[in-house]
């Protein structure tokens, strides 16, 4: 983007992330489901900015990575398909290493985060989804 009378007149900023996550299914009953889904992802970022003249005055490159937990029920409507409600992320704990090296001095910013989808509204945080059984 442009920023009219700053230095900056260009930002650019890219991320990305890649993960994996196991499920865990227990039956309740007659077509009833409780699960767990286990993840885990690498996230990252980075960032420039330039001046008119096109010199970069800042940069900056994040990577980290986090877990996290999300339990759901899941109903089966048909037998390759099952109505799915969970709760994203009900617990993430998250790790991040920033590197930042402005035109002046360069940094290094470490930060943890535990976090949760929990709140006095819990319906605020429901997902739903379908799982379609191949």
């Amino acid at each position: 983007y442009s920023n009219p009378g700053s230095s900056i007149a260009k930002t650019k900023m890219s991320e990305y992330s890649a993960g994996v996550y196991y499920r865990l299914y227990k039956n309740l009953g007659k077509d009833f489901y409780f699960f767990g889904e286990f993840g885990a992802a690498y996230i990252g970022s980075k960032s420039s900015s330039k001046d008119d003249q096109g010199n970069e005055l800042s940069s900056s490159r994040m990577s980290g990575g986090q877990l996290s937990l999300t339990p759901g029920l899941s109903y089966k409507l048909l037998k390759n398909l099952h109505l799915e409600i969970l709760i994203p992320n009900l617990v993430s704990i998250n790790y991040s290493v920033t590197k930042s090296s402005p035109s002046n001095a360069a940094s290094k910013q470490e930060r943890f985060s535990f976090n949760s989808s929990l709140n006095s509204n819990g319906l605020n945080a429901l997902g739903v989804g379908f799982r379609i059984i191949l």
